[in-house]
């Protein structure tokens, strides 16, 4: 049983802060007959509490008692476990978790399986400096509840009354303040569109490499250094940087990615023009495609979903920069797998930017350019070239994180779209 004493509690107050998770703001729903704009000082609330008694399974092992828990940030099972010196299986199979990689959720509760009955601030283990956090108990209803009521709204009455007054002041210093700065600093108008053209304009000119500068970085372009293709890994001055060669002239896409600059998008270091040959010098991707790290070995890292999420996040960073925030926009016409490369921290960067084209300049087009799988429906069908052909390779891009497969999937000995596959 609780009562109300405050002025403003809330059933996410009683339940998180009053004790400590041990109770849900559903819980609390569920028992109680006042919904949750109803609370009000002196009402009589019933809250249920988790709790357990150890199984036949439990106690065999040794478990004499369940402790209930509260789930604090940061908090995970290999933690607890180490804080109360439990064995993290026991901790697993106490609560039906999956393994002890599963997620624990801040304001939620677990069981802790204990060999003996555990003090108000014993965590099992001396060296663990951390308290437990522990519900107060309810208070107790007494002759001197109506005195004590009538303390609190006086309390809160003043408190209220000194943080408006609070606020007024640092209001009155904070507009005197940017007065004073406006008079000394008069501020200048700017537009929106000035905005874009502004970060559009910040121009990285890149270096213009000599041949022989290449030849020596990559080894004369040893098999040795071949990354993929006609792209080779080569030592500059200390830094590893990736070459790719070109038999096309690449001036147009020299003279985009230096006007574009933004982490989630490839870097042009450089380039170099050798007797009818091109090559570019990007800053290079320690782990590759973004299909290749799919495809690859089962890794901790590869299986983690917040890896995933992350070059979710990047590569939607990526194209929410390349056609909102340059002058012009840019289409990338070829958004797949292995047109995203990964760091050494699994950050995601746009790469191959050959095909792209300036949004002011779309339209139709019967000459259809991509890869198979990524291509927007109506593009193929009417040759509708837009910004939202790459969100749609975006979303194909998403499924493959998803699902771990690539964009084409072979069955019954025939190719289905990934993106039909799932539908």
């Amino acid at each position: 049983m609780y009562y109300i004493s405050a002025l403003i509690e809330t059933y996410f107050v009683i339940a998180n802060n009053t004790y400590q998770g041990l109770s849900t703001c559903n819980a609390l729903v569920r028992r109680n007959e006042y919904d949750e704009f109803s609370l009000r000082p002196g009402l009589e609330l019933q809250v249920p509490l988790r709790c357990a008694c150890p199984t036949a399974k439990q106690a065999a092992k040794g478990s004499k008692y369940l402790m209930t828990y509260s789930i604090d940030v940061g908090d995970d099972i290999l933690k607890v476990g180490k804080r109360f010196n439990v064995n993290v299986r026991n901790i697993v199979e106490a609560n039906g978790f999956l393994d002890e990689n599963s997620v624990l959720y801040p304001f939620t509760t677990i069981l802790i399986p204990l060999p003996s009955e555990p003090s108000n601030l014993d965590t099992g283990n001396e060296n663990y400096r951390k308290p437990i956090r522990s519900f107060s108990p309810p208070p107790a209803a007494n002759a001197s509840k109506g005195k004590s009521k009538r303390n609190l709204y006086i309390g809160s009455g003043v408190a209220t009354g000194f943080v408006l007054l609070l606020l007024v002041v640092s209001w009155v210093i904070l507009l005197a303040l940017f007065k004073k700065r406006d008079r000394k600093f008069p501020r200048r108008s700017s537009s929106h569109e000035d905005i874009l053209v502004e970060i559009a304009n910040i121009d990285h000119v890149p270096k213009v490499f000599k041949f022989k500068e290449l030849k020596h970085a990559t080894r004369n372009f040893d098999s040795k250094n071949r990354i993929k293709g006609s792209v080779y890994w080569g030592g500059f001055k200390g830094e590893i940087l990736a070459v790719k060669m070109a038999i096309t002239d690449v001036s147009r896409e020299v003279n985009m990615l230096h006007k574009i600059n933004h982490f989630n998008l490839i870097k042009l270091c450089g380039y170099c023009e050798h007797k009818g040959c091109f090559f570019l010098v990007f800053e290079y991707m320690k782990n590759g495609s973004l299909r290749e790290w799919l495809t690859r070995t089962k890794s901790r890292d590869t299986i983690s979903w917040k890896k995933r999420i992350q070059i979710a996040l990047d590569v939607a960073n990526g194209l929410h920069y390349l056609h909102s925030f340059t002058k012009p926009g840019y289409i990338h016409k070829n958004i797949n797998s292995r047109n995203i490369l990964l760091d050494s921290n699994i950050r995601a960067k746009i790469a191959n930017f050959s095909l792209a084209k300036e949004t002011d300049t779309s339209g139709t087009t019967w000459e259809l350019v991509g890869t198979t799988g990524y291509m927007a429906p109506e593009y193929v069908e009417r040759g509708s070239v837009t910004s939202k052909m790459d969100i749609y390779a975006f979303g194909v891009v998403l499924l493959e994180l998803v699902t771990g497969k690539d964009a084409v999937i072979v069955e019954e000995s025939r190719e289905i779209m990934l993106s039909a596959a799932v539908a």
